[in-house]
């Protein structure tokens, strides 16, 4: 099945898992990220030269990668991912 996403995809992304050293909050679900908590930080450039860098918690995190392993065509893009995940498993189950 051919996936396409409709959406500017940055010039530059990175992402990793760290621990956290200080407080943050999640790009996602605005859940407080303790110090101690593994997170996922990323880091990216997008055409107009917008830099951003979101934090996601683990929780989200379980959430993205449940869809990306269960929906064939998930597009998703940082601060609006759980909606992104929404509207991915309901066009999947639609066409189910």
């Amino acid at each position: 099945m051919d996936c396409y996403c409709d959406y500017d995809a940055p010039t530059f992304y990175t992402a990793k898992c760290v621990k956290a050293r200080k407080p943050h909050r999640c790009e996602e679900c605005g859940r407080g990220i303790a110090p101690g908590e593994t997170y996922e930080r990323a880091f990216g450039k997008m055409e107009d030269g917008l830099i951003y860098h979101p934090a996601t918690c683990s929780h989200c995190l379980d959430i993205r990668r449940f869809v990306q392993n269960s929906v064939p065509c998930f597009c998703w893009s940082h601060g609006s991912m759980e909606d992104d995940a929404v509207e991915a498993v309901q066009a999947a189950d639609r066409k189910s």
